[in-house]
């Protein structure tokens, strides 16, 4: 069931929230966000030119992502085209309704004007870790029986993906994380922002998703479970030129893989 939406105008701008996430928490948790910004109680998990991302001391727990005002001509384009804070509500409301695991967005705060800051207001994620950090310190110690459920279970988690139509642009192990249950493993999506909805998913699409991931994970993760990930995925015909052509663009990149 679609989640019902509220928009209202606030002193501090135009709020987008779910109806049962109230604006005063919405409001209170973006002003606990620039509060610990700027020192004060709660964790802060990025600061960048681009964004700073917190987790306030809040109740509920939130995580809060800043998306700081950007170039003039940027801001003319975000006023033309939907800006990064208004894709990453439009993406998790798109992947809660499809099915796939993401920080739920519960308010969106847009600015009044051009040149200020837009606010997101999400869950928090609990009980996941990075990929990078997962094939470091958990993959080695794993069952060469649990290896090979991460990695089939991974291959069947991007065709889902892919077949629902959806395509990260930035699919890199940061944004990619591994939750373990027992003997079985899922995925959740983050960094919002690069998730879209192309007209159509190509072969060029599923190529770069690959190769982002190939690059982007340390030499902990072998060839033979990397080839083992794109024989689960299962859409490509033939495995052994897909794996050359995910080589060759993963190369392009900065690149942690390291054969072993």
């Amino acid at each position: 069931m679609p989640a019902q939406t509220v928009a209202e105008n606030t002193p501090q701008g135009r709020l987008l929230r779910r109806a049962e996430y109230p604006s005063d928490a919405a409001l209170g948790a973006i002003a606990a966000h620039c509060a610990a910004m700027d020192g004060g109680p709660g964790r802060v998990l990025k600061r960048s030119p681009e964004t700073n991302v917190t987790l306030p001391d809040v109740a509920p727990p939130v995580c809060v992502k800043q998306f700081k005002a950007r170039s003039f001509w940027r801001n003319v384009k975000d006023f033309i085209r939907p800006s990064p804070a208004r894709r990453s509500w439009a993406a998790g409301l798109l992947l809660e309704r499809l099915g796939f695991a993401a920080p739920r967005v519960l308010a969106l705060l847009l600015p009044p004007a051009l040149g200020r800051d837009a606010f997101l207001v999400m869950s928090r994620v609990q009980g996941a870790m990075e990929s990078y950090a997962f094939a470091r310190d958990v993959l080695p110690a794993l069952s060469t029986a649990d290896r090979r459920r991460l990695m089939d279970s991974a291959g069947r988690f991007l065709r889902r993906l892919h077949d629902a139509g959806v395509f990260h642009g930035d699919l890199k192990a940061s944004n990619l994380l591994i939750r373990r249950q027992g003997s079985e493993f899922s995925f959740d999506l983050v960094d919002l922002a690069s998730v879209r909805r192309p007209l159509r998913l190509t072969q060029v699409h599923r190529v770069h998703n690959f190769a982002q991931l190939h690059a982007a994970l340390p030499r902990w993760v072998t060839r033979t479970d990397r080839l083992r990930v794109l024989r689960a995925y299962g859409a490509f015909a033939d495995v052994r030129a897909a794996w050359r052509q995910i080589a060759r663009r993963a190369s392009r990149r900065h690149c942690h893989w390291i054969e072993p």
